[in-house]
């Protein structure tokens, strides 16, 4: 017996009528997202069909203007508790409809409050020092500081994005003088003291041009940038 789409129903009941209108679209095939300004949210469908016919919705944020290779969910997290989250049923038409319409039920207070507040500049500064609050056993050594850091040189603040640059570049030269063959760490020091004399040059539009450039062809995000909003 044919399974029902989790896809073709969330994107039905879900995406239409209540994030199409916020301007979010799908970009891939359980992948969906919208663009405002330098802030990226977007929303993952986890779809388990081998035990059980089950989908679980995964939400995050991230800064374009700052690499990312892969995406991440800090700040975000599971619906609709942001931690855990709630696997779905969709193993029947009726079970994914009633599935469907939990998820339609707690949108407003679970997710939408949380995309709205934080697609501007200020509402993710103010988002992502709360996610970092409540989840300190999930903060990134190194990558916390320099979401901060490129957060604070977007709206202007020099002297505090320096500092949260120089206290990345202290997180990731530590992690690599304890374990060298995470060269990662040592690229992304590299990139906050790009990000450091690009702030002492007035330099950050030219830098954060080519890091948009790297995350947008990285995260394939092209689809969402002919509907980003200003």
């Amino acid at each position: 017996m044919k399974k029902p789409s989790v896809v073709k129903a969330f994107d039905s009941e879900i995406l239409s009528p209540h994030l199409a209108p916020l301007g979010f679209v799908r970009y891939g095939n359980k992948k969906y997202g919208r663009v405002r300004g330098d802030v990226c949210q977007y929303l993952f469908l986890q779809v388990e069909s081998r035990m059980s016919r089950e989908f679980m919705l995964e939400y995050g944020a991230i800064l374009i203007c700052q690499p990312h290779e892969s995406p991440c969910l800090d700040p975000g997290g599971r619906f609709p508790d942001g931690k855990n989250g709630t696997w779905y049923r969709a193993n029947s038409e009726d079970s994914l409809r009633r599935s469907i319409d939990l998820i339609a039920a707690a949108l407003p207070s679970a997710l939408i409050d949380w995309l709205e507040g934080s697609i501007a500049i200020d509402g993710f500064i103010a988002t992502y020092l709360q996610w970092l609050d409540k989840n300190q056993h999930l903060r990134k050594k190194g990558h916390s500081e320099f979401t901060l850091a490129c957060a604070y040189a977007l709206t202007g603040e020099k002297t505090v994005a320096a500092e949260h640059a120089t206290q990345a570049v202290r997180d990731f030269e530590d992690i690599y003088s304890e374990r060298p063959t995470c060269d990662w760490a040592l690229d992304g020091a590299q990139r906050c003291k790009k990000l450091l004399a690009a702030l002492r040059e007035s330099s950050t539009n030219t830098l954060f041009s080519d890091w948009r450039t790297l995350t947008v062809e990285s995260l394939k995000l092209q689809p969402l940038l002919g509907k980003a909003r200003p």
